[in-house]
């Protein structure tokens, strides 16, 4: 009887502490993959891309699955964000599929003075949060000039150089106008952590290594 009785305090005992040490190390874990990684909307950027997919749904992104360029290790989705819709590029390590860096370009504009508008509220709003960027560039390139009527065409043409960058202990935000087609142009801003992106580097190393 008292064999019966030490063997269930045993049992009881050992239940207890395996759980007490599931918490804990639960907690730690938990703290271990929070801190220290750049965000996007409030998601952690240095996971996993299926749990960083299942987050971006909980928000409301849509997976875009005619847009995914998964050999180039981009997976695109489209949503809110910032209160505007969104085209979102994800991109992800080649080996181990880590979520690195997310672009969320704007919607296309056709109106310079109303895209450099943008982009000076948007500066201002990064600034507030993360602080004076560490560099930054507002510049055209002959043969073209702000106020020709031309600005657009030169962004297209990659004759225009906006852009500015925010240094953070855990990555980088930037923000720059882009164009994907003639006539009209868009504001991008990612988000790239720091970490992530040194294992995106040591993947891709590895990768031209192993084929030498």
């Amino acid at each position: 009887m008292l064999i019966s009785l030490t063997e269930d305090l045993f049992n009881f005992t050992k239940k207890f502490l395996m759980r007490k040490l599931a918490i804990i190390l639960a907690l730690i874990f938990s703290t271990i993959f929070s801190f220290g990684q750049m965000m996007f909307n409030n998601i952690p950027l240095g996971g996993p891309h299926y749990n960083f997919k299942l987050e971006l749904q909980k928000k409301g992104f849509t997976y875009d699955s005619d847009k995914v360029k998964e050999a180039e290790n981009i997976f695109s989705y489209t949503g809110k964000f910032i209160d505007k819709d969104v085209d979102l590029r994800v991109l992800v390590t080649p080996s181990t599929r880590t979520v690195w860096k997310v672009n969320a370009e704007l919607p296309e504009s056709n109106s310079w003075a109303g895209l450099k508008s943008e982009f000076i509220d948007l500066s201002k709003k990064l600034t507030q949060k993360y602080g004076h960027y560490y560099q930054g560039k507002a510049e055209f390139l002959q043969p073209y000039n702000e106020g020709d009527g031309n600005e657009l065409l030169a962004i297209y043409q990659d004759k225009c150089i906006y852009f500015n960058y925010w240094k953070t202990e855990n990555g980088f935000i930037g923000i720059s106008i882009i164009s994907h087609r003639e006539g009209t142009a868009l504001i991008n801003i990612s988000y790239e952590d720091k970490e992530a992106s040194a294992i995106n580097t040591a993947e891709k190393d590895k990768i031209i290594i192993d084929g030498l």
